[in-house]
């Protein structure tokens, strides 16, 4: 895989996005608990859900399919395993094989455990960006830290 820079750029967030967003702490509750939640919506036309990934904390990281998971330092211990990520999940989904998604957006949140499941930034990590960035897609989005901006990463080669 080619070397990537990825570039990330905030802005206002818009309703459409608000309710994915409710839309994801309603999967938290009834998927999962007690962890970090984090879901990527594929979304057609700005507003249809096609498909969704979520993470895992069951699944290993399938690195015969999207490379070896490096880990980073706060991973280092001899009992790290890495896990599906939700941009991966979501790429499985949609059918990794085919690489031209520019018809698609993807949506990445993050919700905590506290009180009121809190959106968190969730800017793809290093090696769901390497993934990622061999992709094409329209978009790709994540929640940001404060909950009236939304993150965008764009690559370039």
């Amino acid at each position: 895989m080619s070397k990537y820079k990825a570039t990330i750029h905030y802005r206002p967030i818009n309703h459409r996005l608000l309710r994915l967003i409710d839309i994801a702490r309603n999967l938290k509750k009834t998927c999962q608990s007690g962890r970090v939640f984090v879901v990527c919506f594929a979304l057609k036309n700005g507003n249809q859900i096609i498909t969704v990934g979520t993470n895992s904390y069951e699944k290993v990281h399938p690195c015969s399919e999207f490379g070896p998971y490096k880990p980073f330092k706060a991973d280092y211990t001899t009992t790290y395993i890495p896990t599906v990520h939700a941009e991966i999940a979501c790429l499985k989904n949609l059918g990794s094989w085919r690489r031209d998604f520019s018809d698609i957006e993807l949506f990445i949140v993050r919700l905590d455990n506290q009180p009121g499941i809190n959106v968190k930034e969730s800017c793809p990590c290093i090696n769901c960006q390497r993934v990622l960035s061999g992709y094409k897609f329209k978009k790709i989005l994540f929640s940001a830290e404060d909950p009236n901006l939304i993150g965008q990463i764009k690559f370039k080669k």
